[in-house]
């Protein structure tokens, strides 16, 4: 009776776990998603799935028949485990960080005689499912460059197709593992949200450089496979086992199920004996008064101000909806240190290139100021806030002011920063001096 109770709940968990997972895709609230909604959803899914599949595609069809003819077929099958593992981290570290350590459910669950690991493993299984998505984006389209490219048995297919289900085994202990170093990191912090933009931006910055680069790394494999092969099976030992694994060998793939399982174990371990302790912590805030003058502040600085805080407070806003401001600094930055070999490269790719150049420039600093859009969100962010300031003594007109206000201060400076560089660089005429600048 009592282990028929436990599967029920944990049963209930799982359902819960999952649901909100997908909800988060399809919009949240009691109201459920429509049809088209779903449809759309799936449509962008699979969209996005060939995307990645063709470009990922093409890559494994590169790779594969020279690394399999040098002998190093294993290595072809570990470099595609090493980027289903990047993407997997990257893209699930803050979720697993919010889901199992920050979940708005945890004094909730943690206050009823549930116990904590069973939690716990509710939703690691459904962080499980969100691995496993990103494990497939990149091993499905490289398995089948691999096979239409190398002739391989049954034993290799069969395999690599299990294989698919164990790695994100792996991405997923990576990912806990490092959700529960910033949950650690980050349970005292009063300005989290600070951390935790810098840390995503690392790792964004870190994504685009090997993204740009991977050309370069690409033909330095092929030139180096040997070295590469050697530091892989010494520096990144369940790599080569995975490899040989999916080239049909069934004792690397008993060897790699052992330390995945042993990894997997330790990490639980660690969870289940904080997990309880972290959830549950809150940040202690300690304010001393001052008196002071309190200076009174018109109606658009106040609402100005309140959209400013909700702004820096949500790493994810920033991120998404200033980005544009972001890239503006570094290509600023960029453009001073390196615009003349830049300007060298483009007129050797681009014919007429100075002719359009003052075009070029207005058009790619409208280009990146569009990448922000901070007001629309801001609204739809409101949500239930909107009625309460709509039943303060304002005009509705103030409250939309003082959005675009947010993403004007937010946008103008840098655009403009960014087209006193360009006309640094570039030198162009009179007219497109002040143009640049304000077409961006």
């Amino acid at each position: 009776m009592k282990e028929r109770t436990e599967i029920a709940v944990f049963s209930a968990l799982l359902k819960k776990q999952l649901r909100g997972f997908f909800s988060s895709f399809l919009g949240r609230g009691k109201k459920r998603a429509g049809k088209g909604k779903v449809i759309l959803f799936a449509l962008l899914f699979v969209y996005l799935f060939l995307f990645f599949g063709f470009v990922l595609y093409g890559m494994g069809k590169s790779l594969a028949l020279p690394l399999h003819e040098a002998g190093l077929g294993w290595l072809y099958f570990a470099i595609a485990a090493l980027l289903s593992l990047a993407l997997g981290v990257i893209g699930s570290v803050f979720t697993a960080e919010a889901e199992l350590f920050e979940a708005k459910d945890n004094e909730l669950l943690l206050s009823m005689p549930i116990p904590s690991w069973m939690i716990l493993a509710s939703r690691m299984l459904g962080l499980y499912v969100q691995s496993f998505l990103f494990g497939t984006l990149v091993l499905l389209p490289m398995d089948i460059a691999y096979f239409t490219e190398v002739s391989a048995g049954a034993a290799a297919m069969v395999l690599s197709a299990l294989l698919l289900f164990l790695l994100p085994f792996l991405t997923l202990t990576l990912t806990v593992l490092l959700g529960w170093l910033v949950a650690l990191v980050t349970k005292r912090m009063r300005n989290k949200s600070l951390f935790t933009m810098i840390l995503s931006l690392a790792l964004l910055v870190g994504y685009y450089f090997l993204y740009f680069r991977m050309n370069n790394y690409l033909t330095l494999l092929l030139e180096n496979s040997g070295e590469v092969a050697a530091s892989v099976r010494v520096f990144l030992f369940p790599l080569y086992l995975f490899g040989r694994a999916s080239e049909g060998a069934l004792l690397p793939l008993l060897s790699f199920v052992g330390i995945l399982l042993l990894v997997f174990g330790l990490v639980y371990a660690l969870l289940a004996a904080t997990f309880r302790k972290i959830a549950a912590a809150r940040p202690a805030v300690r304010t001393r008064y001052k008196r002071k003058h309190l200076a009174a502040s018109g109606q658009l600085n106040a609402l100005f101000r309140k959209e400013l805080r909700h702004f820096l407070a949500s790493p994810i806003y920033m991120l998404n909806c200033g980005i544009g401001s972001l890239f503006l600094l570094v290509l600023s930055i960029a453009a001073v240190i390196k615009g003349q070999a830049f300007l060298d490269l483009l007129r050797g790719s681009i014919p007429s290139f100075d002719a359009y150049m003052s075009l070029f420039a207005a058009a790619f600093l409208c280009f990146l100021a569009g990448m922000n859009y901070i007001t629309a969100p801001s609204v739809s962010l409101e949500c239930r806030q909107i009625s309460l300031l709509r039943s303060f003594p304002l005009e509705t007109r103030r409250i939309f002011d003082a959005k675009i206000l947010l993403h004007v201060v937010l946008t103008a400076p840098f655009v403009l920063a960014a087209g006193v560089v360009f006309d640094f660089v570039l030198r162009p005429g009179l007219l497109m001096v002040f143009l640049i600048p304000l077409c961006g």
